[in-house]
């Protein structure tokens, strides 16, 4: 978690901390002493550089929107630098590590239940040996940047009384309009309808969405005054969603009992699985997915546009803003710097034979 983030809820080198599990309030907690560690990513220091480099460039164009409480210009530099500090502070958490080692993992063992390994394996004892997911994820991603300029923004201004606050974790990806399926996995960054939800001070969020699927606030203004307390403790309870241990901002044990508590016990950790085979047998394929907790969310100024309403939840789940060969072309130079054979796609329609 950069440092200068951080001052932005906390007074000069300190920040109010709530812990979730200890359920206890440490009123100046060093920021120095937060969400840091040695080597934390890799031993090699020139990527912590390069990381430090581009938190940089993000603090100025963070820095540039409290300041005058305007966004950067669609598909500008400053826009671009805005979406990989998403992607950074949605990716470099020991939690995403964590999630990405257990989707990793339970893919690999639902691949193998379908495709038995060689016989000098054992399909019982096959694990993967990770040297640091949270640095895997930050190559993984942050190349992605460009892929969610289609977003749309608008900057929530607080003028509620009660501030944003922000987390180990700041990042919150939902998605209203998939909410409550079932088998809704549609928060991937692809998807449509997703929203993302990046509180940047006490005054300031700043609300990233799918403009072909909502209307957010008034057309022509890039910003969303919320003077509802009841409206930022919503906002402010996706926190509890993403959230490792650590809360901050203006949070206390009072304060905390009147966000979304139930929301809590709703943060899903489960991967779900399913497999996918073409009907001439000729591929397969493996989708993981979580399905995002029905919190009902309800926020005035954010409305589902009419026409989509109508959708069924089947078709919103195969519904994607890019296909996700786009994301293909960008990651495969990355991990496959010398090329990889093309693995050969059935144009027969896939069916779903098995979850798990």
């Amino acid at each position: 978690m950069p440092q200068f983030y951080l001052r932005n809820f906390g007074v000069g080198n300190s920040v109010s901390l709530f812990n979730i599990p200890q359920m206890k309030q440490v009123p100046r907690a060093p920021i120095s002493g937060q969400c840091q560690g040695d080597y934390l990513y890799t031993r090699d220091t020139r990527i912590e550089k390069n990381i430090g480099k581009i938190e940089h460039e993000c603090a100025k164009v963070i820095a540039q929107v409290i300041q005058t409480g305007g966004l950067p210009r669609q598909l500008s530099k400053e826009h671009q630098k805005l979406m990989e500090f998403v992607l950074l502070q949605k990716n470099r958490t020991p939690a995403a590590g964590r999630a990405t080692e257990e989707s990793m993992q339970k893919s690999l063992e639902f691949e193998v239940r379908g495709n038995p390994p060689p016989p000098d394996l054992d399909p019982n004892n096959l694990k993967i040996n990770w040297v640091n997911s949270m640095l895997f994820n930050i190559v993984g991603n942050l190349p992605l940047a460009p892929a969610l300029m289609d977003l749309s923004m608008k900057l929530l201004v607080n003028e509620s009384g009660v501030e944003f606050i922000t987390s180990d974790s700041p990042v919150a990806v939902v998605n209203q309009w998939c909410m409550g399926d079932p088998k809704d996995g549609s928060t991937a960054l692809a998807c449509a309808g997703i929203e993302i939800f990046l509180p940047i001070s006490p005054r300031f969020t700043v609300l990233f969405y799918d403009r072909s699927i909502y209307n957010v606030g008034r057309q022509g203004s890039e910003a969303v005054v919320v003077k509802s307390p009841g409206e930022v403790r919503s906002i402010n309870g996706l926190q509890l969603l993403t959230a490792d241990t650590n809360l901050y901002g203006k949070i206390n044990q009072e304060e905390f009992s009147k966000l979304p508590g139930q929301w809590r016990g709703m943060k899903n950790d489960e991967w779900r699985m399913e497999r996918l085979v073409s009907t001439d047998g000729k591929d397969q394929r493996i989708n993981h997915y979580k399905p995002q907790p029905n919190i009902r969310l309800k926020l005035p100024f954010v409305r589902i546009v009419q026409a989509m309403k109508q959708i069924p939840a089947p078709v919103k789940r195969r519904t994607y803003r890019y296909p996700p060969s786009v994301v293909e072309r960008r990651l495969k130079p990355l991990f496959f710097p010398k090329g990889m054979p093309e693995r050969p796609r059935s144009s027969a329609p896939y069916v779903l034979v098995e979850e798990g």
